[in-house]
């Protein structure tokens, strides 16, 4: 778990796991309860996690190490939607229905909606990016990440 920071929602804490240390085995999204510890459930099981989960209202976004971006309902542990976009280990931000992560693999900053998935633009970070942090946004109405601005 050690490539993941946790996000914490509602009294439960969701952080992704990697591989095991000991061994090769592939870890899983992991949902804590905050107060006592105790795992409540895990997602998307042995699929490895380098990014670290975003969680808003009942929805989890997570880049997994099988190259996809996954939406997850928390209450019923459900994929609502996934990407193949080779995140790389891309972590995202949601804001105003809109869901915002790297490409790694294909150099684009993606833009989805966050019912649905649906690409609503993807943008080509100048020279391409090997990984990804998560969108910074300001009051201006424009998108920033790294050295990249999108009008909204």
């Amino acid at each position: 778990m050690e490539q993941s920071r946790p996000a914490v929602s509602n009294g439960v804490v969701y952080i992704g796991g990697w591989y095991g240390i000991s061994n090769n085995n592939k870890g899983s999204v992991y949902a804590v309860n905050e107060q006592t510890g105790a795992l409540i459930t895990t997602y998307l099981d042995s699929l490895a996690f380098s990014s670290s989960p975003f969680v808003q209202d009942s929805s989890l976004y997570i880049s997994a190490d099988d190259l996809n971006f996954y939406c997850i309902n928390t209450n019923t542990g459900a994929v609502n939607w996934s990407a193949n976009i080779l995140p790389n280990g891309a972590s995202a931000i949601a804001v105003n229905n809109v869901v915002y992560t790297g490409g790694g693999g294909t150099g684009y900053i993606y833009a989805f909606d966050t019912q649905n998935g649906s690409l609503k633009w993807k943008l080509s970070s100048d020279g391409g990016i090997s990984t990804s942090t998560p969108c910074f946004f300001a009051a201006d109405g424009n998108v920033y990440h790294t050295n990249i601005k999108r009008q909204q």
